[in-house]
């Protein structure tokens, strides 16, 4: 019962902090708001999950040894246990980019803008990359 109740609690402040911070609230770097299941921040309340998640690798193209689709799940997981802002999901993304994808999406995350392209969009930084190295 006291479990519960314990529960309760921590359910319903939980709940005040998403009404009143929405759901990517953030303090201090810290995560304030908990949705699991919905691709959105995975932690305890107050945890700044940043440093106990695993990083995704980092992906090179197809010289990596690894899977295009198979880092695109590390790095969907990376962005939704860590809380990003939507805004920041590519930025984010492409800091995990070396060698052959690195260069070849600073080339074409040029050629996207010029082409009237939101390059901030996640859809479109999926989109080429996975034309290219998929």
């Amino acid at each position: 019962a006291r479990l519960r109740a314990a529960l309760g609690t921590a359910g319903q402040q939980l709940s005040n902090l998403i009404g009143e911070r929405g759901m990517h609230g953030r303090a201090a770097g810290r995560v304030t708001a908990v949705r699991p299941g919905n691709g959105v921040a995975i932690a305890a309340l107050g945890t700044d999950v940043s440093k106990l998640v695993n990083k995704p690798p980092a992906y090179s193209g197809v010289t990596s040894g690894m899977n295009f689709e198979d880092w695109l799940l590390k790095m969907q997981q990376y962005i939704a246990v860590t809380g990003a802002a939507l805004p920041t999901h590519v930025a984010l993304a492409a800091t995990y980019l070396e060698g052959e994808a690195l260069r070849w999406w600073s080339a074409r995350s040029v050629s996207l803008q010029r082409e009237g392209h939101d390059i901030a969009s996640m859809e479109v930084f999926v989109d080429a990359l996975r034309e290219r190295f998929a």
